[in-house]
């Protein structure tokens, strides 16, 4: 039985749910979704570090660290991805369940962890803490660095460049991003970056073994947000494979300022495979 259930937020807004008892922990994520861009690849690399390691409320690594092992070793991260046109950047948290240590506020602060992970960057003057986006980048630099010993990754990455028609590509882009870009980077022109992220459409994961009430939504950082409370027991779901688009909702109470963003679709495995095949002639020709 397939228990992936979704709720159409808005035109480009969406919650998933999981309900499943085969793990004793809940997870809980936020994608953004942006149109690809190779320099997003390398900026989100870095503030991918950046707003994981600290924020406004715990300004150091090690602050930032003690916190999150205070919430029963709860494990947070940063994924910046691409596929085709679409690149995401996936915020997530994985926590034990609360009925495992009898801890009613854990799923609060859970929450709450996430929301401070997105929306609330340890800023100085209104630009990010040039030391430590810094320390950000020397590592990426160190990330791209390395993949040139990783003999076949480079082979293979060299290849897709050569496959490619477009320079900078999603195709044949590193995802470790680019040292040009890395080193134009810095700390005030990295804020235009997070602007984008935080103005972006994007959608909910819930998955565990949660119970379904309330979830109130406050964030009024940027337009795409969610401005309200969700009723979740009482929200008409629809499987993920049903190909209905309008949901009646009766108990949902929700504001919506949609963003005006095209989203790309992800490409389907045989468009993918399509023009690989025909990349793949043209270099054989080039090399007969």
């Amino acid at each position: 039985m397939n228990n992936l259930k979704k709720i159409n937020l808005g035109k480009v807004n969406h919650l998933y749910m999981n309900k499943s008892q085969k793990f004793k922990s809940i997870g809980l994520s936020v994608v953004y979704k942006m149109k690809y861009d190779y320099k997003n690849i390398s900026a989100f690399n870095i503030l991918a570090k950046y707003l994981g390691n600290c924020n406004s409320n715990y300004p150091s690594i090690e602050l930032f660290n003690k916190y999150i092992e205070s919430l029963y070793g709860a494990t947070v991260g940063i994924k910046p991805s691409y596929v085709g046109s679409l690149f995401t950047v996936n915020f997530y948290i994985n926590f034990l369940n609360p009925k495992y240590v009898n801890d009613d506020k854990l799923i609060e602060q859970a929450i709450a962890l996430l929301s401070m992970l997105i929306y609330e960057p340890l800023m100085i003057d209104n630009h990010f803490d040039e030391n430590i986006i810094n320390i950000c980048k020397e590592t990426c630099l160190i990330d791209v660095e390395s993949l040139k010993e990783y003999n076949m990754g480079y082979v293979l990455r060299k290849l897709k460049q050569e496959l490619s028609n477009e320079k900078n590509s999603s195709m044949s882009s590193s995802f470790l991003g680019n040292e040009k870009v890395i080193k134009s980077l810095n700390h005030k022109n990295l804020v235009k970056y997070y602007n984008k992220l935080i103005h972006a459409p994007f959608d909910v994961y819930i998955t565990g073994d949660y119970k379904l009430g309330r979830i109130k939504i406050n964030t009024v950082s940027a337009p795409s947000v969610l401005q309200g409370t969700i009723n979740l027991s009482s929200a008409k779901a629809i499987d993920i494979d049903n190909n209905e688009v309008s949901l009646s909702y009766q108990d949902i109470i929700v504001k919506i300022n949609e963003p005006i963003v095209e989203i790309p679709k992800k490409p389907k495995l045989n468009e993918i495979k399509s023009e690989f095949e025909e990349k793949k002639l043209i270099l054989k020709k080039r090399i007969l």
